[in-house]
């Protein structure tokens, strides 16, 4: 007995014992395992708690009664076993009755799997493990109870596991790479791949949706200079909208002009005009156009009364047409035509020594010359960029943003 403990038997203490005894025999355990402490026996009081546990009206209160009792018992002891053990259960029950959902529930169910252990219950803290999903840690709690069918279970598991964890990692890098460099569909690729294999897919979701969000397939693209914002809409789907309505390709606000007015059709052969059913029709060097008219070379287009486009046939080869508003609220916005197939100069556009083209509606820039990009920051030394919104690209010293 500790000297502290016989000067207390001798010269009074036991009275401490008397008043334990007195208080558990009432059934009051807290001023039992009070009076215990007082006088030194530790086993005592964690016994008292243990009895407390027992009397618990909740699980909470149930929870901290065990740990009291876990406090106080003595190592290598049985009330230390019994403790754990109880321990361990009341922490299962909570996470059967209300799930395993946040990294504080994980943790509570790895606590309870190393009592189970502590207390010798191998089993039940290799079922723990499992519960909170380390399967090489529950190998391990089986292997100590002799338990080899479940621990070779558990390892097959936790090898699944690891490959399925390095086929993540490998699927994450690949999606990182290709969406730096531009290349979006292999990136999406991989980040499906990331979607199928996690096990927790949220992030990885939520990613693919950012990405869903930004992709551009309808067949145009809108570019801002930077600074200034100057803007830029290219269509490559052969057909463009102009008109009122803010869905139209070239959007015009003036007087006058339709929801939507008028179309730009562009195939193999050119490009042509024709009125979509507006109020007011559309004029072609002053006539009002019935069916389709071909546009060449340049002229002027009129929507409405006050409101009217340029428009230019790019180059030779007639890649785009080039339509600018030439009277109205929206002078100066200018947008491009592309022809199907064809890879049209940005240079007057956006100032920018770069080409872009249409691919399955999606919009690739590329440098002229074998010019570096630089795409969100990075460079990247050659090759087509697929353009998502809110890119920003720099070639040269010459900046645009994707709208």
């Amino acid at each position: 007995m500790p000297i502290v403990g016989l000067f207390k038997r001798l010269f009074g203490g036991g009275g401490d014992e008397r008043r334990a005894i007195a208080a558990e025999a009432a059934g009051d355990y807290s001023e039992a395992a009070r009076h215990w402490a007082l006088a030194e026996e530790p086993e005592k009081v964690a016994e008292m708690h243990l009895l407390r546990a027992e009397r618990a009206s909740d699980r909470g209160t149930e929870i901290g009664a065990l740990r009291d009792a876990l406090r106080w018992a003595p190592e290598e002891t049985g009330v230390r076993k019994r403790a754990a053990r109880a321990l361990a259960t009341a922490l299962m029950g909570r996470a059967h009755a209300e799930g395993v959902a946040t990294e504080k529930d994980r943790a509570a169910v790895r606590e309870a799997a190393g009592l189970f252990d502590l207390a010798g219950e191998h089993g039940d803290a290799g079922g723990a493990w499992e519960h909170a999903g380390d399967d090489d840690a529950a190998a391990r709690s089986f292997e100590k109870g002799g338990l080899v069918d479940r621990m070779e279970q558990a390892l097959a598991r936790d090898e699944k596991k690891a490959r399925g964890t390095r086929r993540l990692k490998e699927a994450f890098e690949e999606y990182e790479l290709h969406w730096k460099g531009g290349d979006r569909e292999s990136a999406r690729s991989a980040l499906q791949r990331c979607v199928d294999v996690a096990e927790d897919k949220g992030e990885y979701r939520r990613l693919l949706g950012e990405l869903d969000a930004r992709r551009l397939a309808d067949g145009r693209v809108a570019l801002a200079a930077r600074p200034g914002g100057r803007l830029c809409v290219l269509v490559g789907r052969g057909v463009a909208s102009l008109g009122r309505d803010a869905t139209c390709d070239l959007s015009l606000r003036s007087g006058g002009v339709s929801r939507t007015h008028a179309e730009i059709v562009a195939d193999a052969s050119g490009f042509r005009v024709r009125d979509a059913g507006s109020r007011n029709g559309t004029l072609l060097g002053g006539m009002l156009v019935a069916g389709e008219l071909p546009l060449e070379g340049n002229g002027q287009l009129g929507l409405g009364e006050e409101c009217a486009v340029s428009y230019t046939v790019v180059d030779a080869g007639g890649t785009a047409l080039r339509l600018e508003v030439a009277r109205g609220l929206d002078k100066g916005v200018t947008a491009l035509v592309v022809r199907p197939g064809a890879k049209v100069a940005l240079a007057d556009a956006t100032g920018m020594r770069a080409a872009l083209h249409f691919r399955d509606g999606r919009p690739y820039l590329e440098a002229e010359g074998g010019r570096p990009i630089r795409l969100n920051g990075v460079r990247i030394a050659r090759g087509a960029v697929q353009l998502v919104r809110q890119d920003v690209v720099v070639v040269d010293d010459v900046e645009v943003e994707v709208v």
